[in-house]
C-alpha cells in the first residue's frame, strides 16, 4: 500500500470511528483499514479526538 492509498484509507477509518461515536450505523473495518490502524494507531486516535473537538 502506497502513501496515497494509505491516506485515503486513514480518512475513511477516522470517518467511520467518528460516525460510530455519534451513534450512526457501525461499519466493520476493512482489511486495509485494520493495517493502517495497526501501523498508525496514535495518529488515528489523535485525528478522531481532533475531529470530535471541532464538532463540539
Amino acid at each position: 500500500m502506497n502513501k496515497r492509498q494509505e491516506r485515503k484509507v486513514f480518512v475513511s477509518l477516522v470517518t467511520k470511528i467518528v460516525g460510530s461515536n455519534l451513534g450512526l450505523q457501525v461499519v466493520k473495518a476493512t482489511r486495509p483499514e485494520k493495517q493502517v490502524l495497526r501501523k498508525h494507531t496514535e495518529a488515528v486516535y489523535s485525528a478522531v479526538k481532533l475531529v470530535q473537538e471541532e464538532m463540539e
